[in-house]
Parts: C-alpha cells; sequence; structure tokens
C-alpha cells in the first residue's frame, strides 16, 4: 500500500468516526494523554509513552514503515530518541494540535510538531494524526501517523547526490 493510499485510507476513517457529539470529559482525557504522550517522551519514559496505546497500534511513519504494537512501537521510540540525543544532544517534543474530533467509538487529533535540540535548534517539524478508541481503561492511541520534514530533506540530499 502507498502512502497516498494510506493516507486517504485514514482520512475517510477520520470522517465516518467522527460524526458525533462528545463530552468535554472525553476531551480533557485526549488532551492529557497528548500530554502524557509529549512529557514521558521527553523525559526518556518511553513505557509512558507506550502505556497510552492500545494492544494492536499501529504507527505508521514516514519512512513506509509500520510497527505493530506496544512492544515494537517502544523499540522503536527507544532507537529512535537515542539516534537523535546522539546527534543533536538531549531533544525536546512539541506538539501543536490543530484539531480534535470523535464519535462514541472513535475520536482523532490532527497536529503538528517541533523536536528540538536543547540549545533551541530545529532538529524536524512535521504533522501528525491519531486516531484514539475507548477501552476500559479510558481512551488510547490505536493509529499514529506522522509526516517529517527533516526525512524529506535527507531525502532530496540523497536524490541531489546521484541516489
Amino acid at each position: 500500500m502507498t502512502r497516498t493510499t494510506l493516507w486517504r485510507s485514514l482520512l475517510v476513517i477520520l470522517l465516518f468516526a467522527a460524526s458525533g457529539a462528545f463530552a468535554q470529559s472525553d476531551l480533557v482525557a485526549i488532551q492529557e494523554l497528548r500530554n502524557q504522550w509529549v512529557t514521558s517522551f521527553n523525559s526518556g519514559d518511553i513505557a509512558g509513552v507506550v502505556a497510552i496505546y492500545t494492544e494492536d497500534t499501529r504507527t505508521f511513519l514516514p519512512t513506509g514503515e509500520v510497527y505493530r504494537g506496544p512492544d515494537a512501537v517502544a523499540a522503536w521510540l527507544e532507537t529512535w530518541r537515542s539516534d537523535m540525543i546522539e546527534s543533536f544532544g538531549d531533544v525536546t517534543f512539541t506538539v501543536l494540535p490543530l484539531r480534535v474530533d470523535m464519535s462514541a467509538h472513535s475520536a482523532y487529533e490532527v497536529g503538528a510538531f517541533n523536536l528540538r535540540a536543547v540549545d533551541g535548534t530545529l532538529v524536524d517539524h512535521g504533522d501528525y494524526i491519531t486516531i484514539l478508541v475507548p477501552t476500559s481503561q479510558g481512551w488510547r492511541i490505536a493509529y499514529h501517523m506522522t509526516t517529517s520534514t527533516m526525512l524529506g530533506e535527507q531525502i532530496a540530499q540523497a536524490m541531489g547526490d546521484g541516489m
């Protein structure tokens, strides 16, 4: 499945999933999950990040890779965060949610992110879509997809070098 097809499929799911009203408490719960993700990632607590994912979660990367389940997501996040720290020193992740909508069966959030080095240098930025579902533990992340300008720039540079 191409990235374009995947994006289109996710957008169709979002349009159908988001029909209906939601309670303010649900919106607050989703904001708290977002804050937990960012706080946990920034402190290096990857277990705290993946604690808010469903058991059958899927994370889609701009490279086309898909990580299935919290253990796979945790392994990828550990490696990715470690690579970022090795390259740039400690990093801080921030998000700007642009839209949240939900129904009784699912919710989605669309936003933008920045990853900065301690000195404030922008390391990466992009967009994200997160689809959440209600579980017995509250709202949890079922699907997560991101874009990356850093990756796009690396690909463009590699292609300019004759690759």
